[in-house]
């Protein structure tokens, strides 16, 4: 075979799995932002963020990003409007440029700050969940939003409840679930929770509905993202949840940020 046709076969083979993605390749950072929750999820393609912190953690997160030489956001997830969860947003806007916020459109009174941040990065799509909704990035993983039914006003019973997929494993992002949407989620959500292996605990550590905790019968990892906080949080005996269950149980309070990958949730 002449030298030229070899050479050209070979650039073809080659080609042939540009685009193709390791599962090592779907990066999961669960970052320190004190008593708040931050999490970028990055493919080979994109970023992601499901919630952006504390307003006063701002910092850490953009340093982070920019560690990563991210410049684009895909999407920004929101569960819902506690400060604790969506006071970095207006700075990540202002800094990167994004094309998609979800949120879940609850809760009249709070959504002025969404429209004065709509009209004022245009470029940007506000988009309110109020069903079931799913989308796939082009590296394979698929994102599930999962609103709220529930008849109340308090906003951690109505997070936005965010499952991701792909590549076999499979992440449960609940915001601050309390008591009653843990129920609901166990109820409604079975086809998603059982299959999953790894959640951040909702609502920094607090307390976990039995039907909820049974629904996961695959989890394996928890990971609680907290700070100094005067609610007493984590409200649970961790060690004993352990022992119990054999779920094995991550703080940033004590580890600092913690970075997995997609297929594997062991934390490096």
């Amino acid at each position: 075979m002449p030298k030229r046709s070899l050479i050209l076969l070979l650039f073809i083979f080659c080609c042939s799995f540009v685009g193709a993605v390791e599962p090592s390749g779907i990066q999961v950072h669960v970052l320190d932002v004190g008593y708040g929750s931050a999490v970028h999820i990055k493919t080979s393609r994109n970023s992601y963020l499901i919630d952006c912190g504390p307003k006063e953690a701002t910092s850490q997160i953009l340093k982070h990003l920019r560690k990563l030489h991210v410049r684009h956001i895909e999407a920004v997830f929101i569960s819902h409007l506690h400060p604790d969860h969506v006071g970095g947003l207006n700075s990540i806007l202002e800094k990167f440029s994004v094309n998609h916020v979800y949120w879940n459109g609850r809760f009249i009174d709070q959504k002025d700050s969404l429209k004065n941040l709509q009209s004022q990065f245009h470029k940007t799509s506000f988009l309110e969940i109020n069903h079931r909704s799913t989308f796939e990035d082009p590296n394979q993983v698929t994102f599930t939003l999962l609103p709220s039914d529930l008849l109340t006003q308090d906003p951690n019973e109505t997070s936005m409840v965010v499952v991701v997929q792909g590549f076999g494993g499979g992440l449960l992002f609940p915001g601050d679930a309390g008591p009653l949407r843990q129920k609901e989620l166990a109820e409604k959500n079975t086809d998603h929770l059982k299959t999953l292996t790894w959640m951040l605990w909702p609502h920094h550590g607090d307390q976990l509905d039995n039907s909820f905790l049974t629904a996961l019968p695959n989890l394996k990892d928890v990971v609680i993202s907290v700070g100094p906080n005067p609610y007493g949080l984590p409200a649970m005996d961790l060690e004993k949840f352990n022992r119990d269950t054999g779920i094995r149980v991550h703080r940033t309070d004590q580890q600092g940020s913690l970075q997995f990958s997609l297929h594997s949730p062991e934390i490096k």
